[in-house]
């Protein structure tokens, strides 16, 4: 009984701290490097006279939302954009410019630059708050730590023959404890 409980408590606390602690922890993450981001771009801005370049206040623009909207980002948003896309193509334009205008060859590279950081760094942030991903993770740090403990329990090292041979052996040994105690009875 102790066990089950300590298993299920196990599993809570993993749970909990996947969808609470991590998930703080990326936000806050992602928002950190936007703001460096910005301010790297305002830096430059500000030492070239830009300040009233549509490019960058656009640039600025698309920051200052990405901050103010980076925990609504996570796995859901993806199927939701998608879905969205299909269902009303006309959507799929670029609203003000701004991809178009990042990728303009008359563009400075470090606003350019700017923005292709900060494009994967939402894409970073949306993937590790994904659900799927989070669920993957959790199954993953409960079977990893016994997977580990069996290799280390028998000897077996991380290649894949040995792991077939060990295998063959532990069943063949289960078989012939199988076939003793059918004769036995």
């Amino acid at each position: 009984m102790t066990d089950n409980f300590a298993f299920a408590l196990g599993v809570a606390a993993v749970i909990l701290f996947l969808y609470g602690p991590l998930q703080w922890f990326i936000v806050d993450l992602v928002r950190y490097r936007l703001f460096e981001l910005r301010d790297e771009s305002f830096d430059y801005a500000n030492e070239h006279g830009l300040f009233d370049d549509a490019r960058y206040v656009q640039l600025r623009a698309f920051l200052n939302a990405s901050i103010r909207w980076a925990e609504q980002a996570n796995g859901l948003v993806i199927p939701k954009s998608l879905a969205t896309i299909a269902l009303c193509p006309s959507l799929m334009k670029d609203g003000d410019g701004l991809h178009a205008a990042m990728e303009d060859d008359r563009t400075p590279r470090v606003l350019r630059d700017t923005y292709r950081r900060a494009m994967k760094l939402i894409s970073f942030g949306t993937l590790l708050r994904s659900p799927l991903l989070l669920a993957t993770l959790a199954v993953a740090m409960l079977i990893l730590p016994f997977v580990a403990i069996a290799f280390v329990l028998t000897g077996t090292k991380l290649q894949p023959r040995r792991v077939q041979h060990a295998v063959e052996r532990a069943i063949e040994a289960d078989v012939a404890v199988s076939e003793g105690l059918a004769h036995a009875a």
